[in-house]
């Protein structure tokens, strides 16, 4: 297993967006990748984003909903999901 850290973009929306003042970003994530090293990840290269409590935010791989154990992949799509509140 290759110990290298490895890019990771993750699509940032809404609050998460204006945050970081962008609606993507990359981070380098060590082995193992996982969603809960790339919330960690996010949160460090922002504080802005960990203000926010982007370790506890929802995050997608692929368009699914992934949990905090799930293993990110080089090329998948993975995206920051901002609270929804609805009435």
């Amino acid at each position: 297993m290759s110990s290298v850290p490895s890019p990771v973009t993750v699509r940032l929306f809404a609050a998460h967006a204006d945050a970081a003042g962008a609606s993507q970003t990359t981070v380098l994530v060590s082995p193992p990748v996982t969603v809960a090293a790339v919330k960690a990840a996010v949160a460090h290269a922002h504080p802005a984003l960990a203000a926010l409590g982007v370790e506890r935010a929802l995050m997608a791989i692929n368009y699914t909903y992934a949990g905090n154990t799930e293993p990110v992949a080089p090329g998948d799509e993975v995206a920051l999901i901002p609270p929804v509140a609805g009435g």
